[in-house]
């Protein structure tokens, strides 16, 4: 990463935090993609105000807590990938569905 990528990055996450925050995934320079792989669960808080929407940001979505539930009990037959409601479910899809089991429980 270029030095003029790092300066951007923070500026880039906070629009990654703050669309997610309204519930959308917006595409800022592939900047989503490599935000939510690399799970950035950590943020700094200054104020106790800012508490709450530090969770928000960082809790999974209603959907895709509902999603998981669906898609661990397609995953215990060993087919592979599958599909679920027209969208291809592999390994990647199925470690997403582990994550948010875990940090659901």
């Amino acid at each position: 990463m270029s030095n003029d990528e790092k300066v951007l990055i923070a500026v880039r996450a906070k629009i990654v935090i703050t669309s997610r925050l309204a519930g959308s995934y917006p595409s800022v320079d592939g900047i989503t993609t490599e935000f939510m792989k690399n799970e950035l669960t950590i943020q700094n808080a200054i104020h106790p105000p800012q508490i709450s929407h530090v969770n928000r940001a960082f809790s999974y979505l209603k959907q895709e807590i509902e999603w998981v539930p669906q898609i661990m009990r397609l995953a215990q037959y060993p087919h592979g990938a599958f599909s679920h409601e027209g969208q291809m479910v592999d390994k990647p899809l199925l470690e997403k569905a582990k994550r948010i089991l875990a940090h659901s429980i």
